[in-house]
């Protein structure tokens, strides 16, 4: 059985920005969620891990967030929490499990570009 190498990075000179793909993440490790980051994250891709509805609730928190990216991670409904991301400009949810989105995803009045490609979509 020939494994797949996890491509993981964390760019602390980079603060407005998080990438972490293919790290098996199935919660947001708490110790990235400091003070100053939250101010100034801009950028978050997270794709390629095992993050729940529970972790991704968490990342409502990230307010200044423009570009979120969310594939394979086996989503199963987008939060309604990250509509109050009123910035986000951009979202990938393809390779996921959604079936609807919240009514209140309309909030997202700045979003130009998002994938919902191989999903469960009503």
């Amino acid at each position: 059985m020939s494994s797949t190498p996890r491509r993981h990075s964390y760019d602390s000179t980079d603060d407005d920005k998080w990438i972490e793909r293919d790290a098996g993440l199935s919660s947001v490790p708490s110790h990235r969620l400091t003070e100053e980051f939250i101010e100034c994250c801009s950028i978050a891709d997270l794709s390629g891990n095992r993050l729940g509805n529970p972790a991704l609730s968490t990342l409502a928190r990230l307010e200044r967030l423009e570009h979120l990216a969310l594939a394979s991670n086996g989503i199963g409904w987008f939060p309604f929490e990250l509509c109050g991301l009123t910035r986000l400009r951009s979202v990938d949810l393809s390779k996921n499990v959604l079936q609807r989105l919240p009514t209140d995803f309309t909030q997202l009045c700045r979003l130009e570009r998002a994938s919902f490609s191989d999903n469960k979509l009503e």
